[in-house]
């Protein structure tokens, strides 16, 4: 009887914290909570982001971390609107520190928009920036530019 009871209970305190998660979700994407898709399954939430005036994308990443923080082995995907991508800073033939992070956040931005990217750079630096997007799975094309110490992205839209 105590077993069946602790079991109810822990039932119960599990669905009061995935509540609040889609309720975070929800906020985070600006969303109603109906929009919000819940896999119970694979443990994963996610929802599509409205554009949210002065939030850029690093604003979405850490929305999007905040969402599961207090409900373990729960995988968030906040999808964002396409907004403008960073520019990528390059040092002696790859991403400088700065650079490598604007790289991070751009490839996070693909893989949850599922978008290709166009790589805008002098020949060497688009190429190199081309094929990191490439190791991560995305896809993109390159545009040559005069040169210059960074290489420009932007969404592949149709």
């Amino acid at each position: 009887e105590l077993a069946r009871a602790r079991a109810a209970e822990q039932a119960a305190a599990t669905e009061r914290q995935i509540g609040g998660m889609i309720d975070r979700m929800a906020v985070a994407a600006g969303v109603s909570r109906g929009e919000v898709m819940l896999d119970r399954e694979t443990r994963r939430i996610a929802a599509t982001a409205k554009p949210l005036p002065q939030l850029s994308l690093p604003g979405y990443r850490e929305l999007e971390t905040r969402v599961t923080t207090s409900v373990p082995g729960w995988t968030a995907n906040l999808r964002p609107p396409l907004l403008q991508l960073p520019r990528i800073a390059m040092e002696d033939g790859k991403p400088s520190e700065a650079g490598q992070a604007s790289l991070e956040l751009a490839i996070w931005a693909a893989e949850r928009t599922g978008v290709p990217v166009m790589v805008l750079g002098n020949a060497e630096d688009a190429a190199i920036v081309a094929n990191l997007l490439s190791d991560a799975g995305i896809d993109s094309s390159v545009t040559e530019t005069a040169g210059s110490d960074t290489v420009e992205l932007a969404w592949i839209t149709m």
